[in-house]
C-alpha cells in the first residue's frame, strides 16, 4: 500500500472518500503550535466543529503545522516517520481539551484547575531534551521522546503551550474580536493591538456589522 510522508507523519494511502480539510495559509493563525492545535475546534453556525475526524486528516494537519509554526517551535518537532493512528489522534484531542480550558482560565484571569494541566504534565514525563550544537558556538534544545508514538507529536505542542505560559506576555494571547469566530491567537505584531485572527474574519465582521447598521437605519425609516 502506498505510504505519504507528511512531516514527522507517515500514513497509509487513502482508503476512503474522505477529503482532507482544506488547510491552507489563513486556517494557521495562532501564531503558536498550541494555539494552532486548540484551533482544529471552530465555530460553525454557531457550533464547535472539530476538523480532525481521522488519522489521514490529522497527519495532514500536522504537516501543515510544522510549515507554518515559529521557527524554534518547528526545530523541537521530531522529524522521524510516524504512523498515524486513532491512538495519536485521541491523545491529542484530550491535549487539546485541557488547552482550550487552560487558555481560556488564563485570559479570563481565573484559577487554573489541576485536571487541565495533568495531561501537559503526563506528555512532559514522555521526554526530555538535549543539547545539541547546530554550528560552531550555537546550540539549542531538542526533545527527545521515548518510545511511545504520541509523544512525537504532543511534546512540541506543549512545550509551545509552556512558552506561551511562562516566557510569553499573557496580555498577548487572545481570541479572535469576531463573536462568529473566537480563535485563539498570540499577538506577536510591535504595537500589541491586533484584534483579528486573519483579515479575512476582519472583513467578516465588519461587513456583518455594515449589514447590521443599514438593516436598522431602514427599520427606522
Amino acid at each position: 500500500m502506498e505510504r505519504l510522508e507528511q512531516g514527522g507523519l507517515v500514513h497509509p494511502g487513502k482508503q476512503n472518500d474522505d477529503p482532507f480539510p482544506p488547510f491552507v495559509g489563513d486556517l494557521f493563525v495562532g501564531d503558536a503550535l498550541a494555539l494552532d492545535a486548540v484551533n482544529t475546534e471552530r465555530l460553525v453556525k454557531g457550533t464547535r466543529q472539530d476538523l480532525l475526524m481521522s488519522p489521514d486528516a490529522f497527519a495532514h494537519w500536522w504537516h501543515q503545522a510544522q510549515l507554518h509554526s515559529p521557527p524554534l517551535e518547528s526545530e523541537q518537532g521530531n522529524q522521524e516517520g510516524l504512523i498515524a493512528d486513532p491512538g495519536v489522534l485521541d491523545a491529542f484531542k484530550v491535549l487539546r481539551t485541557a488547552l482550550r480550558h487552560l487558555f481560556e482560565d488564563v485570559m479570563a484571569e481565573r484559577e487554573i484547575h489541576e485536571e487541565n494541566l495533568a495531561p501537559l504534565n503526563d506528555i512532559l514525563k514522555m521526554g526530555s531534551q538535549v543539547l545539541e550544537q547546530t554550528e560552531p558556538g550555537t546550540f539549542r534544545l531538542r526533545d527527545h521522546p521515548d518510545a511511545q508514538p504520541q509523544a512525537r507529536v504532543l511534546l512540541p505542542i506543549v512545550r509551545s503551550a509552556i512558552w506561551l505560559l511562562t516566557e510569553g506576555t499573557r496580555s498577548r494571547l487572545r481570541t479572535c474580536h469576531n463573536p462568529r469566530c473566537h480563535l485563539f491567537f498570540y499577538d506577536r505584531t510591535r504595537s500589541a493591538t491586533r484584534q483579528w485572527c486573519c483579515l479575512k474574519c476582519m472583513d467578516r465582521a465588519r461587513s456583518a456589522r455594515r449589514y447590521k447598521q443599514v438593516k436598522e437605519h431602514e427599520s427606522m425609516q
